[in-house]
């Protein structure tokens, strides 16, 4: 008799977060999760009882990763000016896309559950906003810096943007800039 394969719930996870971002939110299901990673579906029900449940840790999942990245940026200058809110820029504005990547329809997935799920997202900022708020001089102003660079964000993830690549990191350069003087 051979032994079925064990997941984890990360291989559960990561294999949402594949879908979502792969094949949109609205495909995310126990059986596309059971047929990308050959599992069945009682292993997923047994720790996923409902779909709310593997969203949740998705996105959970998801937030974590991204807060590694963001930290990682952060730590690289810890001595400069606004380290906190240059370093969250830089994780954002990495030309690699890795962090709007791994956003890519997540929010989708959240806010397409019964009820939302936009407090884990909530949750997420805050955190970021209230170490950003103790360490600048001009709160508003980080407030403008952070809006447009989720706007260049939001055209990278949800719409074909009408910046060319030079444009964009022009852009994100700039706002860069700002960040350490705000």
């Amino acid at each position: 008799m051979t032994r079925k394969r064990q997941f984890t719930r990360e291989q559960y996870t990561t294999a949402a977060r594949l879908i979502v971002q792969t094949e949109g939110a609205h495909n995310l299901s126990f059986q596309a999760v059971s047929v990308r990673l050959g599992a069945s579906r009682g292993a997923i029900t047994h720790n996923f009882p409902t779909k709310r449940h593997l969203v949740v840790a998705m996105i959970e999942d998801t937030l974590a990763r991204a807060a590694t990245i963001i930290e990682a940026e952060i730590a690289k200058t810890p001595d400069s000016n606004n380290p906190v809110f240059t370093g969250f820029i830089r994780a954002i504005a990495d030309p690699s896309g890795q962090l709007i990547q791994l956003w890519k329809g997540m929010f989708n997935a959240g806010i397409m559950e019964d009820p939302p799920l936009t407090d884990l997202y909530t949750g997420f900022y805050e955190r970021y906003w209230q170490r950003i708020t103790a360490e600048v001089k001009d709160p508003v102003r980080a407030i403008i810096i952070w809006a447009a660079l989720e706007g260049l964000e939001l055209y990278e993830v949800y719409y074909q943007t009408p910046f060319t690549k030079e444009q964009r990191n022009a852009a994100l350069q700039k706002l860069l800039e700002d960040a350490v003087h705000v």
